[in-house]
Order: structure tokens, then C-alpha cells, then sequence
């Protein structure tokens, strides 16, 4: 594709720093590209000349492939130049140079920023204190060393009884809340360019001297909010045209005055006004005309007005402030002051251990950069320095690039609109900074506009305008005037499709099902429905477009977050045969899972350690609680393996805990020592339970594939000695130190499947047809634990602007209140956050090649909430002429397409099942009450718990779970990993495949090729077949319910687990059960073997073995019929075991035959 004017420029322009605004879908990695590909192909510039920072390592390597494709391009050309005029020198010459060039691109500096700064200190790790050998902590290790640390330092202060840390806990209500306060601090100032200065600065506010001072400007920041308000408000309302004359002066007259309060609080402050300013509030207001355009404004002035009246007794209001700020200063205090202990012994506790992390790579890195003969060194080694995603930056970040580059040679990529990740620190405002600098002052650089947008049709972006050209008139940060607009640059075009708003109100949702059920529905009624008509592809007809059948993979659902397809939307989708794939991928070492798992796994390395001990107590497995935690600091001993030993032999709750924690450390170094390592990991996950938390938890076959790849990863390291975890775990560490990332399992989707992901994962995406998905609920809002009180407050365009603060909380006095200075600060970042949403609302539009569909909940009359939807309505509602084809669609027009409701007995019992409260999956926190013999587990696996039982000889038992066990004759599949492989394959196949489909010529053999590729050998499609040509098939073929994968638990006395318990404690059974069918009003459960019965089914034994292996899963089977009676009141009419190696079912249990 040809440059365009803009692009050329940006490519071909030298001499002076470049920040290219690039909007969305304007080309700007083609443009950064062929930039690089310029300058290394020019002659004039070496490969390792050229730095270029990307923000994530997909897209530094998208870039390497891309700069070498072209250049490889550039060589074959000049090649075939050289075929037709041999032994040209220059031709020759050329030839030597690419091939040099191209040779070098595999170690040119393409890399993230984090990889830059990785090499900046390595290379210099001497002058900042940092031994040769340094190492990066992961994140696990990062966690485990946090929160020890955290538990000494406060467990210190405790002891002591330091009167400001005690207030504190007790403002923070706990050691808990207190522990996420300043984790949370620390994590903010790790951004900070300035923290030094910003610290000074905040605490200096709180200072006893300068605390009339702070509450008198926050006194008066927050009383001229509320007259702007109220004067804005007023305005309207007397503009009106349906106002009568006596409400409009009225109007008129309260704007008036609350400008000339206005003036007085700027002019003398708070201490000069006087009750008597604020007798104007004390009229009462006329009548004021109810239309729509005036509903929110009456509102606004009603709740403006209000809030002026607490301000009438000035002085008392001032009083009250400073009375509260002096209350909260030893809350503040001492929560900067542990911050900052906390940081200076985590520094100091990382440089002991030779470890460093990320945010120490950007502090040492900007602290070597400072230097002015290093800061030299690289500008002279670096000719051209890119950034790509600059709009991503935080203020350490801008700073290390600001020292790498000269001031002639910055080329900065971005789009301020496409500012998506505060949540990490970045700040958009150092785009428009340097966007500023560069337009004020030539010298220092110039701006070049990308606009041009290549991908969306005309009425995509014309929506795409509609919506943001309203909503950046009441932004701060978002900029979008005319120039701003993105342009057409497809010649490719379709017919006109309309944006569909699919919108339902409050009182449309059933009363009985949660209102994300109608919404979840009627997307997946639309998709079917689009899916019955063609759709425009610009890429066929050589390039000329065309018309062609829908597929399930046009289709992206964009959400804001992950957690909302966990809701709903996945069971509508499965529960209506919509094939769905859910984009999940990242480094392996980071997932919930294995963070986990390997966290446990070593306390088998140095379980010694405080820290290890400390973080492995905290997650939930072992029971222990925050109090828990603290009682065992306080005990006497220097270590906390000295703690929990001196508790072993305790009869009370917390004694059973240290019992069962200790007694699964010495089992890990038992098995380390003596068995394979896949082994040991897997009895540590099978101890834990930890398959069936994982399935419990969204995103459950990607968490069990995780867990299994680790297990491989140990099957692959196996070495001989002692200690094997150890090293194994080692080993871990130094591969993502060595930026070999282990990447998370891959679970195939489906080719053809609609994508759900997030507006993150969307990010430099496009797809033809994008919904955004609930799209009203209210964003900008935070809860619980997520959200610290401490408010922080850092704006880089108000430098000297400091604020750290809390909500007024006196638990002495049980009095809670507001802070003016913490609702300030409060305020400014919750219009950050809102500022965000409208970004993340941009990037999700923009991501739609084709068609754009948004739904959601409108707002009630007259009522506003900040909401994707609710800005989209406002916008469409502000301009009526806008330029974009619109539609709204009621949310039950198309919920209606997926076919009538099951008749209302049936559907409370289908609903139980396909929505189980996630709670009845969780360990129980409370342990054991009391011991006999050994300590009771919390929760087991089905699986563990089939192989604790035993049982009487063999007879008919009257105890359902009485079974004689052979090892000889249930252990025939020697190779343990192999056969969990199998069953893995095989379960994630019978998951995903369309069971009414099975029997079709070749749909067997192609789902398995798509789902494992083509050269797997587990899965045989005729003994699939096989199995589902049996009678008992047609219980599954002909059901009109089909579940799969489903949790369930039981609580079981453990006596029935193990005979010699004589105690009366119970143990929680956790499952996972394969299939559950209802035919004709009665409910039969299946489930997926893969046993290898080891001799055919013509063979003399053939049922002999395949009654033994009834038998060993006899057990479980009775478990899940107990757990589906137990959890959701279904009673089973059937059960069988369908052996897919032979391909039969076995029948386990029959109503009719066990009533008789």
C-alpha cells in the first residue's frame, strides 16, 4: 500500500524528534517500520544504531519480523537486480551490506522499555550497588517476600504498641486492610519521577503548623465546586424556554449570587464570608417545568443547593476539618512512615537475596541514565531512538527515554485517545506534554497527524464521531475537534449496516433472573441471527470486496472486563451451541495457579524461611487467617517454623492448622526425596485439591492445563539426587530472568468460533463484526479491598500539588465522616477514571472493521449514570442530525429468537444446576475442631477421596462406598503422566464437541485436528464413534439439557473416608462432573473414562476387566450422584461409565432396579 502524504513525511523526515499522533487504524506500525527499514537500508546507519522500545514482547517481535521480512524483500530485489547485470560492484556491495544488516537484526536492540532498562543495569549494576549476578524476582517471589515482610514489620510496631500504628489498624479496621494500604502506596510512588519531592510535599499538608492552612483551601476548593454547580445548573434552568418568567428570574438571580460568592471566597478565603452570604439559599424555589432537557439540571441544582446549606456556619465548617485532620494526622503519618520502612527493607532484604524487579529496573536504570557520561554513552550508541505506544508512558519511563535520546533524534508513536492502562501508571498526559512542547517551540521537534483511517467502514467512523465529539466537550483529556476526526481511507465499501443499540430498561429484565441473563440472551440471539446473512469482506475479489456467508469468527464480544463473560454470557452461549473461544494467554509463571503452586511446592526447597512460610499460610489452602497470623507472631521463638512446631501438639483450632501445615511440609520433603518429581507435583496438586479449584474458577480447562504443563515441565527436568524441587524451581526463576518466557498451556479454540476478550486484548486488533457487551453498567467506581482509602493524588501538569488522604474515621469516638481534602483528591482521580472509560470506549469502537453493535441498560427517566451506553445515548440525544446510521433494538427482540423458556417447575431445578453459587466450591476456612489422631483434611478431590476409602470383602455392603481394591489390578497404565495426558485430551475433546454431531462422516476426525492439530494419536474416531452408536447414547443425543464440566461438593463424615478415624469431623468432597443429561423430565449422569482395558472386546476377560473397572470408579460415581442430590436437588434416574477406549458405556446405578 502506497504512503500516504502524512506517512511519507514521518518516514522520510530527518534532523529533528518526531511524535507521530496516530489515530486508530491509521498505520502507524507500517509507518514505524518503513522508517526503520529507511534508515538500515539507507547505508548511512548500522543495525545496532537503532533502539526501539516497544511495551510488550509480542509486539518488539512483531516489529523484528517485520523490519526483516522488508529488508529480506529489499535484498532478494537487489539480487535479482545482480542476476541481470552481473558483477556490478555496487550491486554487490548493496548485497553485502543487507546481508550484514539482516544478520545482525536478531540481536538488535528491538526490546520492551523493562528489557532496555534489564540491560542499562546490568550493565552497569556497580555503580547503583548491585552485585554482577543480580537476578529478577518473580512475581511469585516478589509476593512471598511482600507479605512476610509486611507481617514482621507490623507484627515489630504491634509488640511495641506504638500509639499512631494502633490508631491505624484500627482506622483501617485490621491488619488486613492496613497490609493492602501500604503495598498500595508503595505501588503508586513506584512511579513517581518525583517521589522524594512528592512525599515531602504531601506530609508537609499534614504537618500540625500547616493544618488550618490545608483546611482551608480544601474548605474552599470543595465550596466553589459546589457554586459552579449550582451556577451552571441555574443557567440552564433560566434559559429554558418552557420556564415561566418568575422560575427564570429566580434562576437568573441564584447564578448571580453564587458568583458573587464565587468572588468573595476567591478575594478573602473562607474566614472572610459570613453566614449572611448564604441567605439566598434560604428562598424557596418556584416551580420548575419538567422536560427532558431539564430533569438532570433540576437535580443538579437541587443537590448543589443542598450542599451549599452545610457551608452556612463557615466557621464551624473550617473547625470541624482542621478538628478531623488532627484526629487522622497519626493515621497518615504512620502509614507513610511504614511505607517508607516497608520500602527500605524490601530494598535491602532484595539486595541480601541478589534480586531486583521491575519497578527496581526503572529506578536503577533512570539513576544510572542521570549520570551524565552514561547518559552520553547511549545517545552516541543510539543514532535513532523509537517508541512505540508512547501514550502508555509513565513519568520514570518518559524520563528514561528523555536521557537515551538527543533532542534531535526522539521518534515517539502514540495515540492519546488509545490511553488504556493507568491502571499500570501511565499517564496520557505526557503525550499532550510533549504534543505541546513540540508545537510551541519547532526546535524542539515537530508533530505529524495520522488520521486516516484504514480499517472501519464510513459508518463506523462516522459513530465513532458522533459520540466523541460530544463526549470531549466535557472531557479534560480527551481531545477530539475537527482535526482530530478520523478520516476514511478504505475504497473498499459495503452496504450501509447500522449500529445497533440493543438496549432493554430496568423493568424489561424478569424479576426472577438477573438482568444480565436478558442481555446475555438477546446477544446471543443476534448472533444467531446475523449468522443466517452474508457479510462484506473487503479482502476477497482480489481486493475489490464482495459478499460472502457469515462465520461464527467474524463475530469479537469486547468486553471491559474479563469477569463479565463469567457471568452469563458463557452459558447462554454454550447452553444455545454457539461455539465461543475465550482469549487467555500470558506467561505461564504468572497465572493465579501456578503462582500458587510453585509457592507451595517450595517450602520443600527452604520452608525455613519466614517469608516462604508466611505467604503459603496467607493462600487460603491451610486455613489460616489474618489473626491467625498475628497470634503466631506473638508467640515466643525467632523463627515461624518455631512458632507452628511449638503448636503441633495443641488441641485448639489454631494448633490443628500448624498440625496439618507441618504435616504436609514434611510429606513434600518425604516424596522429594524419594519420588519423581511429575509425581510429587502432582500429589501436591491432588493434596490441595487444586484441580478442582481450578474448575470451580472461570477459565477452568485453561487453569487444569496450566497445572498439567507444569507437571510435564517436571517430567522433562527429572534428574537424580535430593532435593530435585529445588533445583527445579531454580530453574524456573532463571528461564523468566533470561526472558525466556514460559508461556501459559494452549488450549486450541475453535477456528471457527466467536472471540471473547477484553478492550486490553483487543488493543491493536480489528474484527468485522464487535459487540461491546454490557455497555450500562456504571464504570469509574471501585469496592472492597480493591480500592484503598488512602487516596493519592499526583498531576505531572501541577507538580507542586501534593495529596495524601483519608475519609475521617475516629474509632475511639465510633464517628466516621468525609475529609475535605480526601474528597478532593478523591474527586480528581474518580475524573481520571471516567476519563479512562471514555478512552477504553474509543478503543473498543474503533477495533470494528464491518459492523458495530453496543447493548446495555438504559438509564431510567431523568436519571444519568456514568455508563458506556449512557454517553452513547447523550451523544445521540445532543446532536439529532448526527452523521452515523443508528438503531435501536429492544434487548427482547432478539432474546425471543433463542425459542421458548423450559416450563417454570423445570426451569428453577435447570437454573440451580447451570448457575450453582460459587460457594459451595470453597475450602471450607474453618478446619478441624478437635483431633483424635491425625488432623482431618479441610477439602479433598473426588479422586483422592475414592482412594482413601476402603471397604469390607467383597458381598454386597450396605455402605455404597465399600470396594475391594487391587493395586495389581487398577494400576495396569504404568506410565502416570501419559495416562493423565490421555484423559486430558479426551475430556477437553468430549467438552467441546457437538454431541448430536457425533455420528456425522468425518465431523469426529476434523473437530480433533482443529482442537489438538494433526499429528495427535489419543483420540480415536471410530471407537468415538463406536461408543455413541450404543443404545444408551441416545439418553445424550435426544436431551433437551445438556451440562458439562460441572463443580459440586459433599460434606462426608471422614469415617466414611477412612475406618480407622473413630473421631466425628467431616471432610468437604469436592467434583467435577463430565456430562448430565435430561431426557423427557429425568435427569442421567455420564462420565469419560480412559482406562486401557488392556485386551479387546472379543476377548475371553473382556467383561471380567471391565467389572473391575466399575468397581474402582463405583465410588465416585455414587459421590456424584450424592453431590448433584446434595447441590441442586437433582435426582439421577441413571448413571453409566462411557469407556472410550473400547467404546462402551457400563451402567453403575438404575432408580428402578435399586428401589426394587
Amino acid at each position: 500500500m502506497p504512503l500516504t502524504g502524512n506517512q511519507k513525511e514521518a518516514v522520510e523526515l530527518d534532523g529533528c524528534s518526531i511524535l507521530l499522533n496516530a489515530g486508530a487504524g491509521s498505520g502507524k506500525t507500517h509507518v514505524l517500520t518503513e522508517r526503520v527499514v529507511r534508515l538500515l537500508t539507507s547505508g548511512d546507519m548500522q543495525t545496532d544504531e537503532v533502539l526501539v522500545l516497544t511495551f510488550t514482547k509480542a509486539a518488539a517481535q512483531e516489529m523484528k519480523n517485520r523490519i526483516a521480512a522488508k529488508m529480506q524483500a529489499e535484498l532478494e530485489n537487489v539480487r535479482h537486480s545482480l542476476e541481470q547485470d552481473p558483477g556490478h560492484p555496487a550491486l554487490e556491495q548493496r548485497i553485502s551490506f543487507l546481508s550484514r544488516q539482516i544478520a545482525m537484526l536478531p540481536s538488535a536492540a528491538i526490546q520492551t522499555i523493562d528489557s532496555f532498562c534489564n540491560d542499562v543495569v546490568r550493565q552497569n549494576h556497580a555503580l547503583v550497588g548491585l552485585p554482577g549476578n543480580v537476578l529478577m524476582a518473580q512475581e511469585l517471589e516478589q509476593t512471598r517476600m511482600k507479605n512476610g515482610l509486611l507481617d514482621l514489620i507490623l507484627a515489630e510496631h504491634i509488640r511495641k504498641h506504638e500509639s499512631g500504628v494502633m490508631q491505624m489498624l484500627k482506622a483501617f479496621g485490621g491488619i488486613r486492610q492496613a497490609k493492602h494500604e501500604i503495598r498500595s502506596l508503595s505501588d503508586r510512588l513506584s512511579s513517581f519521577d518525583d517521589k522524594d519531592l512528592w512525599l515531602s510535599g504531601a506530609l508537609d499538608s499534614w504537618k500540625p503548623e500547616n493544618l488550618e492552612k490545608t483546611a482551608c483551601q480544601s474548605v474552599s476548593a470543595v465550596l466553589s465546586s459546589a457554586l459552579l454547580k449550582m451556577k451552571d445548573s441555574a443557567i440552564l434552568l433560566a434559559q429554558n424556554a418552557d420556564q415561566k418568567p418568575k422560575t427564570a428570574a429566580y434562576m437568573q438571580s441564584a447564578a448571580e449570587a453564587c458568583s458573587r460568592l464565587s468572588a468573595r471566597l476567591e478575594s478573602d478565603g473562607p474566614q472572610g464570608l459570613q453566614s449572611s452570604d448564604f441567605s439566598f439559599l434560604q428562598k424557596n424555589s418556584p416551580a420548575v417545568a419538567e422536560t427532558e432537557q431539564t430533569v438532570l439540571a433540576k437535580r443538579m441544582f437541587a443537590d448543589a443547593k443542598s450542599r451549599l446549606k452545610e457551608f452556612t456556619d463557615i466557621s464551624a465548617v473550617v473547625q470541624e476539618q482542621i478538628r478531623r485532620m488532627k484526629v487522622m494526622e497519626p493515621v497518615v503519618r504512620s502509614t507513610v512512615e511504614l511505607t517508607l520502612e516497608y520500602d527500605r527493607r524490601y530494598q535491602d532484604l532484595k539486595k541480601e537475596r541478589g534480586l531486583i524487579d521491575f519497578s527496581d529496573m526503572e529506578a536503577y536504570a533512570l539513576q544510572i541514565l542521570s549520570i551524565p557520561m552514561i547518559r552520553d554513552q547511549y545517545r552516541n550508541q543510539y543514532r535513532q531512538v523509537f517508541v512505540d505506544e508512547y501514550q502508555d508512558t509513565n513519568p520514570v519511563q518518559e524520563k528514561i527515554i528523555t536521557l537515551a535520546a538527543r533532542d534531535n533524534n526522539l521518534f515517539c508513536v502514540g495515540d492519546m485517545k488509545q490511553s488504556i492502562y493507568r491502571f499500570r501508571s501511565a499517564d496520557p498526559l505526557l503525550f499532550r506534554r510533549r504534543s505541546k512542547l513540540y508545537q510551541e517551540d519547532s526546535s524542539r521537534g515537530k508533530v505529524i497527524n495520522l488520521f486516516r483511517n484504514f480499517r472501519s467502514t464510513t459508518n463506523v467512523l462516522n459513530c465513532c464521531d458522533d459520540v466523541f465529539s460530544v463526549l470531549s466537550t466535557h472531557s479534560r483529556e480527551l481531545d477530539y475537534g475537527e482535526a482530530d476526526r478520523l478520516q476514511v481511507g478504505r475504497t473498499a465499501q459495503g452496504p450501509v449496516q447500522d449500529t445497533l443499540l440493543i438496549t432493554f430498561s430496568k423493568e424489561d429484565a424478569d424479576p426472577d433472573t438477573e438482568s444480565s441473563e436478558l442481555e446475555s440472551e438477546a446477544i446471543a440471539g443476534y448472533i444467531q441471527e446475523r449468522m443466517k446473512h452474508e457479510i462484506y469482506d473487503p479482502r476477497i475479489n482480489e481486493g475489490k470486496g464482495g459478499m460472502r456467508p457469515c462465520r461464527w469468527s467474524d463475530f469479537a464480544v469486547i468486553g471491559r472486563k474479563r469477569t463479565e463473560f463469567l457471568s452469563s454470557l458463557m452459558d447462554v452461549l454454550n447452553r444455545n451451541g454457539i461455539p465461543y473461544s475465550l482469549d487467555k494467554s500470558g506467561p505461564l509463571l504468572k497465572t493465579l495457579e501456578i503462582q500458587m503452586l510453585v509457592q507451595i511446592l517450595g517450602l520443600s526447597a527452604g520452608y525455613e524461611d519466614d517469608y516462604a512460610l508466611l505467604n503459603a499460610m496467607h493462600n487460603g489452602f491451610f486455613g489460616f487467617t489474618d489473626q491467625d497470623i498475628t497470634d503466631l507472631a506473638r508467640l515466643p521463638g525467632n523463627t515461624f517454623m518455631e512458632k507452628l512446631s511449638s503448636q503441633q501438639t495443641e488441641t485448639s483450632l489454631l494448633g490443628l492448622k500448624c498440625s496439618r501445615f507441618m504435616q504436609f511440609i514434611q510429606e513434600l520433603k518425604t516424596r522429594d526425596d524419594s519420588q519423581p518429581l511429575q509425581d510429587v507435583i502432582s500429589w501436591a496438586a491432588d493434596e490441595l485439591a487444586l484441580r478442582t479449584w481450578c474448575t470451580a474458577l472461570g477459565e477452568g480447562r485453561q487453569r487444569l492445563a496450566n497445572v498439567d504443563l507444569l507437571i510435564q515441565l517436571g517430567s522433562d527436568f527429572q534428574r537424580d539426587g535430593r532435593n530435585r524441587l529445588h533445583a527445579f524451581l531454580s530453574a524456573l526463576k532463571l528461564m523468566e530472568n533470561d526472558s525466556q518466557t514460559l508461556e501459559s498451556a494452549r488450549i486450541q479454540p475453535s477456528s471457527d468460533s466467536v472471540l471473547l476478550t477484553t478492550i486490553h486484548g483487543s488493543k491493536g486488533m480489528q474484527y468485522p463484526i464487535v459487540i461491546i457487551p454490557f455497555a450500562g453498567k456504571t464504570v469509574g467506581t471501585g469496592s472492597g479491598m480493591k480500592e484503598p482509602k488512602l487516596t493519592v493524588e499526583h498531576d505531572i501538569n501541577h507538580p507542586d500539588s501534593y495529596s495524601v488522604s483519608l475519609p475521617y474515621i475516629d474509632p475511639d469516638q465510633a464517628a466516621e465522616g468525609e475529609l475535605f481534602l480526601n474528597e478532593l483528591a478523591k474527586s480528581a482521580n474518580k475524573e481520571k477514571s471516567i476519563e479512562e472509560e471514555r478512552r477504553l470506549l474509543y478503543v473498543a469502537m474503533t477495533r470494528a472493521q464491518e459492523e458495530l453493535v453496543i447493548t446495555g441498560q438504559k438509564p431510567g427517566k431523568g436519571k444519568s449514570s456514568a455508563s458506556l451506553m449512557n454517553w452513547v445515548l447523550q451523544a445521540l440525544d445532543s446532536h439529532p442530525d448526527h452523521l452515523g446510521k443508528w438503531k435501536e433494538v429492544p434487548a427482547d427482540n432478539y432474546a425471543r429468537l433463542l425459542g421458548p423458556a423450559a416450563p417454570e417447575t423445570e426451569k428453577k431445578t435447570e437454573h440451580r444446576l447451570l448457575k450453582a453459587d460459587p460457594g459451595l466450591f470453597e475450602p471450607e476456612e474453618d478446619g478441624p475442631v478437635q483431633r483424635d489422631v491425625y488432623p482431618v483434611p479441610v477439602s479433598v478431590g473426588a479422586s483422592r477421596a475414592v482412594g482413601l476409602m476402603t471397604g469390607c470383602a467383597k458381598g454386597n455392603c450396605e455402605n455404597p462406598f465399600a470396594v475391594v481394591r487391587s493395586e495389581e489390578q487398577l494400576d495396569e497404565d504404568t506410565d502416570h503422566l501419559e495416562a493423565a495426558q490421555r484423559g486430558i485430551q479426551i475430556h477437553s475433546f468430549m467438552e467441546q464437541a457437538d454431541l448430536k454431531q457425533i455420528l456425522r462422516p468425518g465431523y469426529v476426525e476434523n473437530k480433533v485436528e482443529e482442537m489438538f492439530g494433526p499429528e495427535q494419536t489419543v483420540i480415536d474416531a471410530d471407537k468415538i464413534r463406536t461408543l455413541f452408536s450404543q443404545p444408551e447414547a441416545l439418553y445424550i443425543k435426544e436431551a433437551d439439557v445438556v451440562i458439562r464440566e460441572k463443580p459440586g461438593s459433599l460434606q462426608l463424615p471422614y469415617s466414611e473416608l477412612d475406618p480407622e478415624y473413630k473421631g466425628g469431623l467431616s471432610t468437604k468432597i469436592q467434583a467435577v462432573i463430565d456430562l448430565v443429561v435430561r431426557r423427557d423430565g429425568k435427569w442421567y449422569l455420564f462420565d469419560y473414562k480412559s482406562d486401557q482395558i488392556g485386551v479387546t472386546p472379543e476377548a475371553p476377560t473382556f467383561r471380567e476387566r471391565l467389572e473391575e473397572r466399575k468397581q474402582h470408579h463405583r465410588i465416585q460415581m455414587e459421590l456424584y450422584r450424592r453431590v448433584l442430590k446434595d447441590n441442586f436437588d437433582i435426582e439421577i434416574e441413571g448413571s453409566w461409565l462411557a469407556f472410550t477406549e473400547p467404546g462402551v458405556f457400563v451402567p453403575v446405578y438404575q432408580k428402578s432396579k435399586q428401589s426394587a
